[in-house]
């Protein structure tokens, strides 16, 4: 028995001595590159810890860094685009991460239709096929419901392959994710690594990912029960602040929906979703990185989805953040489209245009203003909108059914009418045009396009394929 418990107390004493394994800093990661904020850290119970960056042979930098009660830090000089390297860390034991590159590091986040695997997404099989890129590497955030703030994540580094990559919805990679990531990596000519990291978890609220700092800010007190990812701050602590320390580019978020089902949780939106970019740009401490965020796509049962993608918009008073519509790659009758493909195009238009400075237009013509006119028994509404590059054309949506009638994009309402549909539309360079019925007397009062759950039609601009985004106009 004494043995026994000898043998126990040296395993305990083994134990406390190891330097802790945090996951995101592993073999195959990406550093972002072109930074003097790309830090590694770690626990150790060593006085110093000891740092080199080699290639091959060749030792490029050494580091070294005095741990302050037990755990350490250890900014890095900013380095270019490239790699392999191999990074030793001496402390208690001697740890050799292999494989390193330096690129841009995106985070993805957000509920279910940001967490759908590429094994769910139309074209699958092709698509995984296409996924063989040694310098594009993922890292999938484990679910980790937390109380309370914890200091790691399960996770690992992989190298973009098919094998990597494939696997049922929360066990594959996410689709809107890579296929991003993809074309950034291919636009970019594969000369700046890619690394993505995913962390999500279907069905969430915004308000789990918020710190109590910005749900204190909005007034956030809503808590759905024990043990539910929706209990407020709960991934915020399990799956956010892990994160805080490791240097990210830019960030894409794709979430709404859990949201904009619930009343009280969908009238605060515009407060929410705002507050948590702002404090997590803060809480980051790299700047104001920028934040590229997903409109909630077209879906039937969706009742209250037309106003809520309008209370997204919100957010777009903050500096450096952008959005793309998917109004018209939505599915009637699944909440989940399996058009992930065009997510991630119209998301990369937007880094390749803002971050690498490329010549692409990554806006959708959205509404400038409205003009009216009513003379000869005829109401006279002109569109006029930003951003038009080619033509104004009409665009079936996926599933319709009574598609591009009329009724079907555009309802105005006057001082005598509700919900009047127009007689006719028409495309003038950068306006849309609509002639509606009426009087001499007869004030427009609001103008509403593509303001449905599902718009079964909507214009798109024929030199970018990018859809008109919905308005309302009063």
């Amino acid at each position: 028995m004494i043995k026994i418990a000898l043998l126990a107390s040296a395993l305990l004493v083994l134990a406390l001595c190891q330097d802790v394994d945090y996951k995101v800093i592993s073999d195959n990661m990406v550093l972002q590159r072109d930074s003097t904020r790309t830090r590694l850290w770690g626990t150790t119970t060593s006085d110093v810890v000891n740092v080199q960056l080699r290639r091959g042979n060749t030792v490029v930098d050494t580091y070294e860094a005095k741990p302050v009660s037990g755990r350490w830090e250890l900014p890095l000089k900013s380095y270019p685009a490239g790699g392999p390297f191999e990074i030793f860390v001496k402390a208690t034991t001697l740890r050799v991460y292999r494989n390193v590159v330096f690129g841009d590091v995106y985070l993805c986040s957000g509920q279910s239709n940001m967490e759908m695997s590429i094994s769910q997404t139309q074209d699958a099989e092709k698509e995984l096929q296409d996924t063989n890129y040694p310098n594009l590497r993922v890292f999938r955030v484990i679910h980790n419901d937390a109380k309370e703030p914890v200091d790691n994540v399960q996770g690992v580094w992989k190298v973009s392959s098919p094998s990597s990559l494939t696997g049922p919805w929360d066990q594959g990679f996410s689709a809107a994710c890579y296929y991003f990531g993809r074309r950034v990596f291919k636009a970019l000519n594969g000369e700046v690594p890619i690394g993505l990291i995913e962390s999500n978890w279907g069905g969430t609220r915004v308000e789990t990912w918020m710190s109590p700092d910005a749900r204190k800010i909005c007034n956030d007190t809503f808590i759905d029960g024990v043990n539910d990812p929706n209990e407020a701050g709960h991934m915020w602590n399990g799956q956010i602040v892990p994160l805080l320390k490791y240097n990210i580019k830019a960030a894409l978020w794709y979430q709404g929906e859990s949201n904009a089902g619930d009343e009280r949780s969908a009238e605060r939106y515009t407060c929410s979703f705002p507050q948590m970019i702002s404090d997590w740009r803060a809480k980051w401490n790299v700047g104001d990185f920028p934040f590229y965020f997903v409109q909630i796509a077209g879906w039937n049962p969706g009742t209250n989805w037309p106003v809520f993608r309008l209370k997204q918009l919100t957010a777009l008073k903050l500096q450096n953040t952008y959005f793309v519509t998917a109004i018209d790659i939505g599915d009637p009758t699944d909440i989940h489209p399996q058009d992930k493909q065009e997510v991630g195009r119209r998301l990369s238009l937007i880094a390749l245009n803002q971050i690498y400075k490329k010549d692409v237009h990554y806006k959708g013509p959205t509404l400038k203003g409205i003009k009216s006119s009513s003379q000869a028994g005829t109401l006279t509404v002109r569109a006029e909108l930003n951003d038009v590059v080619g033509n104004l054309t009409q665009k079936a949506t996926p599933k319709c059914t009574t598609c591009c009638e009329l009724g079907n994009i555009f309802k105005i309402n006057t001082n005598k009418r509700q919900n009047v549909t127009p007689k006719g539309v028409k495309a003038e360079g950068n306006a849309l045009v609509l002639e509606f019925d009426g009087t001499n007397d007869e004030v427009l009062s609001q103008v509403d396009y593509a303001m449905y759950p599902y718009p079964q039609c909507v214009y798109i601009d024929s030199a970018t394929l990018l859809p008109v985004n919905s308005f309302r106009a009063n």
